[in-house]
């Protein structure tokens, strides 16, 4: 009878993390836009504020910029 309790109590915990994880939104692409404000210079060593990091950062599907 004790390990029918213990049982159930792992299954009500497994069933309350399942619905936790099933609840997050992983997707916050949508939330979130991206601002170029200095344009896309980092990764592609540009200088900031330039027009060709400008273009970058048009090229790279920028929301805002």
């Amino acid at each position: 009878m004790i390990s029918f309790f213990f049982n159930l109590r792992n299954r009500i915990t497994a069933i309350a993390f399942l619905l936790l994880f099933l609840s997050c939104n992983t997707n916050t692409s949508n939330k979130n836009p991206i601002i170029a404000h200095r344009g896309a210079w980092k990764l592609d060593k540009l200088p900031e504020n330039s027009i060709a990091s400008l273009k970058n950062a048009m090229d790279q599907n920028s929301m805002y910029i």
